[in-house]
């Protein structure tokens, strides 16, 4: 990766020829951008994050991400651009402007810096408070809103789902493994019918991805599940009772192995990979529809106690 050095600006006006500038002086560079990234960092912290999430997802997106971090005086951007080689030896670059301005303005200077007719993803970090007017407005400039409950709570992503974005929970996407396992272990026709007899589902996870989890079996099976929770720093284990039956899915230690089993199925390894954030950003840019699962299982779990 070759980073050109950033340029500080007080007139957004010059924002474009600043880019133009950087991209005339790498040799061979292209402007291959293919969305918009609105990031809303609330921090100095949530600044770094992403940019170490932007370095991570590199050339195979390029994309204009603007960076809007509210502040108490005037507007500023700090424009650059991170070029990798592509094909036929050019670089493809993308294109990061970190914005500060006040909360009511920022929305306004982030539409003056979209690029036309691309599609626009919003990502939000931090808490999602009530009645979070800069969201409802950052929204309305996007297909997709990505957050992540385990943040913001799975009561704020509800919140979200009644604005003008669909929304993608980065929590759901990190459960996606644990998702395919458990629906592997009931594949065998023997076993599919213990579904019908689904009592409960134990989690050892972070509370809202079992939420999401419980939820997901509430809504798929058309019934109560009762979860039992406890707290992990990533989910560990998994194990849907039914009747006095039990199937289980569980991770070996931390690594990213792990073994499903229950009655009538054969012990297996599975593969359950920690997915970082800047995969699991890549995998939320890829997304162009709603999903339907998701959202039946949200309003499931926030239906219900934890």
């Amino acid at each position: 990766m070759i980073a050109n050095a950033p340029v500080e600006l007080t007139d957004l006006a010059q924002v474009e020829r600043a880019l133009a500038a950087h991209r005339e002086g790498g040799a061979g560079a292209v402007r291959a951008t293919t969305l918009n990234l609105i990031v809303y960092a609330p921090t100095a912290e949530d600044v770094v994050f992403t940019q170490h999430a932007l370095e991570r997802i590199g050339g195979s997106r390029p994309l204009r991400a603007i960076v809007a971090t509210a502040g108490s005086d005037g507007v500023r951007a700090t424009v650059s651009t991170s070029c990798w080689l592509g094909s036929g030896m050019q670089q493809v670059c993308s294109e990061q402007i970190f914005l500060t301005a006040r909360a009511d303005a920022l929305p306004s200077a982030v539409l003056s810096l979209l690029v036309t007719d691309l599609p626009t993803f919003t990502w939000w970090q931090g808490p999602i408070p009530a009645g979070q007017v800069v969201l409802a407005d950052l929204a309305r400039l996007s297909s997709s809103t990505v957050v992540d409950s385990s943040v913001s709570s799975l009561e704020g992503v509800a919140g979200v789902g009644r604005l003008d974005s669909w929304v993608t929970d980065l929590a759901w996407l990190r459960l996606e493994p644990w998702r395919e396992a458990i629906a592997s272990v009931f594949d065998p026709v023997a076993v599919a019918a213990a579904l019908d007899d689904v009592q409960a589902v134990s989690v050892a996870a972070p509370v809202n991805e079992a939420r999401l989890l419980a939820g997901w079996l509430c809504s798929r099976l058309d019934r109560d599940v009762v979860l039992e929770h406890d707290e992990d720093i990533h989910v560990q284990r998994v194990a849907v009772r039914c009747g006095s039956s039990e199937y289980v899915i569980e991770r070996h230690a931390r690594d990213h192995v792990g073994r499903a089993y229950g009655p009538g199925t054969t012990e297996h390894p599975i593969v359950l990979p920690i997915l970082d954030p800047s995969t699991l950003l890549g995998r939320a840019l890829d997304i162009r529809a709603a999903d339907e699962v998701f959202e039946a299982a949200l309003a499931s779990a926030v239906g219900r106690t934890a």
